[in-house]
């Protein structure tokens, strides 16, 4: 935990997340595009691919910041 009062440590892991949130929403939809055909579902999936691909990444990134800051 003494490591994330860094804001150094904080702001790369903070890019971390951001890389890493980008990452899994993009392979989430190219499987989502892949191997789901139904239209209304697909649009579904994709919307709720969205929404917890920003929920994740504000969580973490609120954690992270809670953490290093105490924000």
């Amino acid at each position: 935990m003494q490591i994330l009062g860094s804001p150094l440590v904080a702001v790369t892991m903070l890019l971390f997340i951001a890389t890493i949130a980008y990452h899994m929403w993009i392979g989430m939809q190219e499987i989502i595009v892949d191997y789901v055909h139904d239209e209304g579902l697909k649009y579904a999936c994709l919307l709720g691919n969205t929404f917890f691909v920003f929920a994740m990444a504000f969580a973490s990134c609120f954690a992270i910041l809670k953490l290093s800051f105490g924000v």
